[in-house]
C-alpha cells in the first residue's frame, strides 16, 4: 500500500502530530468501535469520515496559496467588467432635464481588475451532514475536475454523502475600479446621447469574505487493517460567499448632490465581484483534491 502523499504532509504538520492524527482517525476509538458494531454503522462512519477530514484540511490549506497564484487569481488580472443600473429616478431625470432631454437610462460603469487576497483563503475541516451505506463495489456519484470518473472502490462498507464546511479569507480583498463612471443616457429632438456625469478610478477592500461550502464525498470501510477507512473520492460542491461590505478610496469626490449613489451601486457592486470570483474558486479547489485522495489511501 503506497501513500504518496505522507512525505508533504509529515513535512508539512510535523511526523509526530500527523502520524498520531492519522492514528485516532483510523486506527483509534472509532475502528474499535467497528470491530463491535453492525455491519454499515452510520455513526461509526460518520465519526471516522470526519476524522480524516480533520487531518486532510491543512494539508489542503497549505496547498492552497501556490493553487490560487499559478490559476491566476492572485493577483487576478481581469474580475469582472460592466454596468450596474441606478435607474432614472435617482438623479437620471434631473441630469437629462438640463441637457433639454429625458432620460432613458442611468447607471454605473466599471472595470475591477488586478485583485489580490483570495490565496489568503482557508477552509474549516468539513463535518459530515448526511451520509448513507451501500456493500460492495461502489463507485462516486460526482467527476473528477476534467470529468472522468473517480475509480470505482470495494470496501466492507461503501459511504456517499455530503459535508458542510466553512470557508474564510484571512486578509480582505483588495481590488482596482478602473473606467468607473457614473452615465446618463438622455433623449432629446436631437437623438440620444450618453453623457458621463462624473469619472474616477478607486482602489476597493471586500471585506470579511466568507463562504459556506458542501464537500461531496464517497467513502469506506475496508476489509483490511489498512488504511481502516477511506475517502475516495472528494469533490467541492456548493459554494456560497457573502461579504460584510466593500469600502472604497476615491481619487476623486462625488460631485455634490450625487452621493447617495454610492450607497445604491456599491452592494450591487459587492454582488457582482462575489458572483463573478466563485466559478473559479470552485474549479481551482476541485482541481486541487485529485492528488491527495484516495485519502489516506484506497482499499483496493
Amino acid at each position: 500500500m503506497k501513500f504518496p502523499y505522507l512525505p508533504s504532509i509529515v513535512k508539512s504538520i510535523g511526523g509526530s502530530m500527523i502520524i498520531a492524527a492519522l492514528g485516532a482517525a483510523i486506527f483509534g476509538a472509532p475502528r474499535d468501535a467497528f470491530a463491535e458494531a453492525p455491519v454499515c454503522a452510520m455513526n461509526v462512519a460518520t465519526q471516522q469520515v470526519n476524522n480524516l477530514f480533520q487531518v486532510l484540511t491543512p494539508v489542503l490549506n497549505e496547498a492552497w496559496p501556490k493553487v490560487a497564484i499559478d490559476n491566476g487569481l492572485d493577483p487576478w488580472p481581469m474580475v469582472w467588467q460592466g454596468d450596474i443600473k441606478i435607474g432614472c429616478k435617482y438623479g437620471g431625470d434631473e441630469f437629462c432635464g438640463l441637457m433639454l432631454g429625458q432620460c432613458k437610462d442611468f447607471y454605473f460603469h466599471a472595470t475591477a481588475q488586478d485583485m489580490t487576497g483570495l490565496s489568503s483563503m482557508q477552509f474549516d475541516a468539513p463535518v459530515e451532514a448526511t451520509m448513507s451505506a451501500t456493500p460492495g463495489t461502489q463507485a462516486c456519484g460526482f467527476t473528477q475536475p476534467g470529468g472522468q470518473a473517480w475509480p470505482s472502490y470495494t470496501n466492507t462498507c461503501s459511504y456517499h454523502g455530503a459535508a458542510n464546511t466553512m470557508a474564510q479569507l484571512l486578509q480582505p480583498l483588495v481590488v482596482s475600479l478602473e473606467g468607473m463612471a457614473v452615465k446618463a443616457k438622455c433623449t432629446s429632438i436631437n437623438g440620444t446621447k450618453t453623457y458621463t456625469v462624473w469619472q474616477s478610478h478607486a482602489r476597493c477592500s471586500v471585506n470579511d469574505l466568507s463562504g459556506a461550502a458542501t464537500m461531496n464525498q464517497c467513502s469506506g470501510t475496508c476489509a483490511s487493517a489498512a488504511p481502516g477507512v477511506a475517502l475516495e473520492g472528494l469533490q467541492l460542491g456548493h459554494l456560497h460567499f457573502a461579504a460584510k461590505n466593500v469600502t472604497c478610496d476615491l481619487s476623486s469626490s462625488i460631485p455634490s448632490g450625487y452621493g447617495y449613489i454610492v450607497n445604491l451601486v456599491v452592494p450591487a457592486l459587492k454582488n457582482q465581484l462575489v458572483a463573478a470570483i466563485t466559478p473559479p474558486i470552485k474549479k481551482a479547489v476541485n482541481g486541487l483534491i485529485p492528488p491527495y485522495v484516495p485519502f489516506p489511501g484506497t482499499c483496493n
